[in-house]
């Protein structure tokens, strides 16, 4: 997970300056990291990017063949893992993939049921993030239940990883490295 996590901070930093260039989303979201979860635009930023975690697994399900899916797959992956560390959180804060590839294996879910457990996870912790614009009053973040929440979605996303034929932790960690570069190269180019 260290290398993964280590890997998505360098993107996120570049990623970040062309954000601020492309459009004006830091404007109304938190462009720290972590972002204050206590906060409207904290909390804009986060539930921002669980939409694209969303997105991505909704292109996997659309794919017509399996390397296709596997890399929307690790495209959500990519964007979890930045929701997680815009959210304070990084490795440590999960088991090592071997041991949630060991649990994956041993209690196997359909790919539908996979899809809903993650959808439910993800969207349970998103909705511990109460402080909306319209709202006068702002709730704080119980922080250990909102982890706990992404911590299921994790497994949950990883648990269709393997649906999709990623099987192995260094499977995923080659598939997650491989489109690591390809992002750092658009980067470079501009695209």
């Amino acid at each position: 997970m260290k290398q993964i996590f280590d890997r998505q901070k360098e993107l996120m930093d570049k990623y970040h300056i062309i954000e601020k260039e492309n459009c004006r989303i830091f404007e109304y979201q938190d462009e720290n990291v972590p972002v204050d979860l206590d906060t409207i635009a904290g909390q804009a930023r986060v539930k921002h990017l669980a939409w694209y975690c969303i997105e991505e697994v909704a292109e996997a399900l659309d794919c017509t063949s399996i390397e296709q899916a596997q890399e929307e797959i690790v495209d959500a992956i990519h964007f979890f893992v930045e929701l997680c560390i815009t959210s304070g959180l990084d490795e440590s804060d999960f088991e090592p993939l071997e041991v949630i590839y060991n649990r994956v294996r041993k209690f196997g879910f359909s790919m539908s049921s996979s899809v809903s457990l993650f959808l439910q996870h993800l969207g349970m912790a998103m909705n511990r993030l109460k402080n909306k614009p319209w709202k006068r009053t702002h709730t704080p973040v119980n922080i250990n239940v909102y982890r706990a929440g992404l911590i299921l979605a994790l497994t949950h996303l990883i648990h269709l990883a393997y649906r999709f034929g990623i099987t192995t932790p260094k499977q995923l960690i080659n598939l997650y490295m491989g489109k690591a570069e390809i992002n750092r190269q658009r980067q470079e180019v501009g695209y």
